[in-house]
């Protein structure tokens, strides 16, 4: 049996993981680099509506930032070297990728250079980036070995040999990494098949019929439903959510609604619940933040969402807004530093911030393919 990674208590280790990026600072540290795994394109990303950078050249008088300690920095450096006049900033080191990414997403960072994979869950993720464009060769990843333990490379290289091509991990890369691509070509072929016709689901009616009783637009719930299950009823997930909108057994028991395998009931369990979660926040809020807030809470919990709000007046943001306030408090609620000292704790503060952006273009999506009253934009301007 292989042992992945063994660490002693003087924090030694026999094997390293994580898309590494072998470098010639490996043999003076003593360190042997398996055979690689896997390669990745590094990717130049910018704010998903800046149509100003597409070229290399489009570069020239414009700020990057990554980490002073990471391959890209070299990688750009070279880029200098060759005559683009561009700017390297340094992210500081604690600072992950996926936060980078939110500050360019959010505009606080002009650009970034990542690899293909970490691009991939973030667009997955709804994260408004996009690559503007490929620089270099493909990145190869492999693991890393202490160089005196030979046995245990021959029997990395020999485990990647015959893993890496095989089904089982192209099946596991594919759900966790290419599931953007996926999404995005699922939502342009739904999205053509509506294309002039007000029908969105077979279960339009009863969309309508519940969320008119509770006061929300058919449309946002639709944009919900699909992005919970894709439209499929009879889908229990592993946590025990049931049905079209995903709705627990006791939220059912708390709803008085308790044949939850049944769509319309289903249906009216989960627009009923948004309602009950709407009503938690104060009647002044602007109906878009008080629509995220609970698109927010209904995907990782009220107490959550109370906490980050909590935390973003702490962080001198608004506490009031959800996009670029919130949602980054939300995002720190994933750190010990925060989530130690909120009341409800840690939370993946990716999925709730991934799930409300993946909604909230759905139903822009689904407005403009509908034809609806103008009105009903009033949504959409809230994220620019």
């Amino acid at each position: 049996m292989l042992v992945i990674i063994i660490v002693s208590e003087c924090i030694k280790a026999d094997l390293a993981a994580g898309f590494l990026t072998p470098t010639e600072d490996w043999k003076d540290h003593f360190i042997s680099a398996s055979i690689p795994y896997h390669k990745a394109a590094h990717h130049l990303v910018v704010q998903k509506n800046n149509q100003h950078i597409n070229t290399v050249e489009d570069l020239a008088g414009r700020t990057i930032t990554i980490h002073p300690s990471s391959i890209y920095w070299s990688v750009l450096e070279q880029l200098k070297q060759s005559g683009i006049d561009l700017t390297l900033q340094a992210a500081p080191e604690t600072m992950e990728i996926e936060e980078i990414l939110e500050k360019v997403a959010n505009g606080d960072y002009k650009s970034t250079l990542v690899d293909e994979h970490l691009l991939d869950i973030e667009l997955g993720a709804g994260t408004a980036v996009r690559s503007a464009f490929t620089i270099g060769e493909k990145n190869e990843h492999a693991l890393a070995v202490r160089e005196s333990d030979s046995y245990l490379l021959k029997s990395v290289n020999a485990y990647i040999s015959k893993q890496k091509n095989g089904e089982l991990y192209s099946r596991l890369y594919r759900k966790y990494f290419d599931n953007s691509k996926s999404i995005s070509k699922f939502r342009k072929y739904r999205l053509k098949q509506t294309d002039g016709n007000t029908s969105l689901s077979n279960y339009d009616q009863y969309i309508k019929t519940y969320s008119q009783q509770y006061g929300f637009d058919w449309r946002l719930i639709t944009a919900q439903m699909y992005s919970e299950i894709r439209f499929r009823p009879n889908i229990r997930s592993s946590q025990g959510a049931i049905g079209l909108m995903q709705v627990m057994t006791n939220t059912g028991k708390q709803l008085k609604l308790r044949k939850l395998t049944d769509p319309e009931t289903n249906i009216h369990a989960g627009v009923k619940y948004m309602h009950w979660l709407s009503s938690k926040f104060e009647p002044e809020l602007a109906v878009a933040d008080r629509t995220w807030f609970t698109l927010a809470s209904y995907n990782a919990g009220l107490g959550h969402v109370l906490d980050a709000r909590r935390l973003a007046e702490k962080q001198g943001l608004n506490k009031d807004r959800w996009f670029g306030n919130v949602e980054k408090a939300m995002l720190l609620l994933s750190k010990k530093h925060h989530y130690s000292k909120a009341r409800y704790g840690y939370v993946r503060g990716r999925e709730p911030v991934g799930y409300v952006r993946k909604i909230k273009d759905l139903y822009e999506n689904y407005l403009n393919v509908t034809d609806a009253n103008k009105m009903a934009m009033l949504l959409q301007n809230d994220i620019k």
